[in-house]
Order: structure tokens, then C-alpha cells, then sequence
């Protein structure tokens, strides 16, 4: 058995403990001795976590809060609305791994590999009636956690703007057949179409309108590889003005005309 199974099956001697939703003028208070490691999920940047000794942080929309076992601390959220949502860990192993990554007393991320594992975790936990969990796959769940929140004091932290912006990336991806643009963008997350330009320039280093562009020719080289639509089908297909508009286009972005690009598969299947 490796070092990492040796691990894991210890570490799934823990408990694990998933709190679903907590609801608007809910109040999470927890006190020293507790002997949990939590993760809480942010729906809202209106959410107040406020600490013993007096601090408080306001978590942004979207991150993922580690706070240790023993920290005294309460939750206060707006009212009529879900607005977060937890899991927790604990047990002998889980502190020795957070003690030896240099654990502190409380952190937030909004790295998307820190927000994908605390999911990852949730949707193991959705998939059993039973809110504790001691298998092998949900301790690797928690490893995995603990490496992305622990490690990530190394890397640079998302801004609240880089994770709008991959969110409109993921929304230009998923829509790319539809009439997208940058106006269009603007309207579904509520802000100004400089704005939208400026966060997606500022991660993605090109504009939405190029990246736009970029993936519908990228999705437009399929059709002509895979189907026999004819070009001026394909040119519809992505809402190009018209069949010469995506001739121009597909040849400024990859070198050659949409009709060389398909006759390059008739010549391998010679």
C-alpha cells in the first residue's frame, strides 16, 4: 500500500459532515473546543464572519472559507435567502495534515480549483442519505481540499473580477451557437459592456469580441471536418453576417479559406 492509501485510510477514520444550507438570519456559532476543520461556500459578499477577538471579514461572493478547529466565531447572513452552505472534517489525521501545511487560523480563496474541490466534496456527499461519510473516495475529497486551501497562500488570489471574468468565459463557451456578443454579456451579469472588456482583457489577456470570434471558428472547424453542411449553413449556424463575413473570418484566424480547410480531409482520407 503507498504512503498516500496508508494515508487516506486513516484519514477516513475522521468524520466528515455536511451542513446543506443555512438560511437568512441563521447565526453559526462555534466555540473553542470544537474540533471541526470547516469549508464554508459564499452565495453572497453580504455575509459577516465575525471572530472572538473582534475582527471581522466580509467574504466575497463565490469563495471558500477554511476556518480551524477551536476558533470561536459566528456567521451572520442576510435574511429570506440561502446564502451559504458548509462541510466539515475531523479527526487525528486531518489535524496532523493541517498542522504540517502551516495551518493558520482562518482562510479565504477564490481560486476555482479550491471552489471545484469544496463541490466535488458536496456532490459526494448528495449522493448518500447519510450526512456522515467514512469512505476512501470522500477522504480523498477532503485531501484534496485541504492541498488547494492550505497551498494556496503560494499562489496569487482570484479577485473577485477574474472569477466574473471565467464566468463569462464559461458563458461564451456554453452559448457559442447563439447570437453572442459583448452587448449581450454585459446584459446577463449586469454590467457595463466597458466593464465586461476590461476584467476579460485584464485574466484573459483578449478581448470577449476576439475570443468570441475565436471559439465559434475553433466550433466551425468541426462542422466542416465532421458534416457536409455547406459553408453558407455553417456561416448561420454561428450568426455570421453572411457566408463571406465567415470566410474572412476563418481565413484571418487560421491562414487559409474555409473550403481549403475542408478539402484538407478529403486529402488525408486519399
Amino acid at each position: 500500500m503507498s504512503y498516500l492509501n496508508e494515508y487516506l485510510a486513516e484519514f477516513a477514520k475522521g468524520r466528515f459532515f455536511y451542513y446543506r444550507e443555512l438560511f437568512g438570519n441563521n447565526l453559526i456559532k462555534e466555540h473553542h473546543g470544537n474540533r471541526y476543520h470547516h469549508f464554508i461556500y459564499f452565495r453572497s459578499d453580504k455575509c459577516t464572519i465575525k471572530f472572538s477577538d473582534g475582527t471581522e471579514k466580509n467574504p466575497s461572493e463565490g469563495s471558500v472559507c477554511y476556518i480551524a478547529p477551536g476558533t470561536a466565531y459566528e456567521i451572520t447572513t442576510p435574511d429570506s435567502v440561502n446564502f451559504i452552505s458548509g462541510i466539515a472534517c475531523y479527526g487525528m489525521l486531518a489535524d496532523v495534515f493541517a498542522n504540517s501545511c502551516g495551518a493558520f487560523q482562518t482562510h479565504i480563496s477564490l481560486r476555482p480549483s479550491v471552489i471545484d474541490a469544496f463541490n466535488a466534496i458536496v456532490d459526494l456527499m448528495e449522493q448518500s442519505d447519510n450526512k456522515l461519510e467514512t469512505t476512501n473516495r470522500m477522504a480523498s475529497a477532503f485531501y484534496n481540499l485541504f492541498i488547494e486551501i492550505m497551498f494556496a497562500p503560494t499562489h496569487t488570489l482570484e479577485s473577485k473580477s477574474a472569477i466574473i471574468a471565467q464566468k463569462i468565459k464559461q458563458y461564451i463557451e456554453t452559448n457559442i451557437d447563439s447570437d453572442i456578443s459583448v452587448t449581450t454579456i454585459a446584459k446577463q451579469f449586469y454590467l457595463s459592456e466597458t466593464h465586461v472588456i476590461r476584467i476579460f482583457r485584464e485574466k484573459f489577456g483578449i478581448t470577449p469580441k476576439q475570443y468570441i470570434l475565436k471559439s465559434k471558428i475553433d466550433a466551425s472547424k468541426i462542422l466542416l471536418l465532421d458534416t457536409s453542411l455547406q459553408i453558407k449553413e455553417i456561416a448561420m449556424t454561428y450568426h455570421f453576417a453572411d457566408s463571406y463575413h465567415f470566410s474572412h473570418t476563418f481565413k484571418r484566424f487560421t491562414g487559409v479559406s474555409p473550403e481549403k480547410f475542408r478539402m484538407r480531409k478529403d486529402e488525408r482520407t486519399k
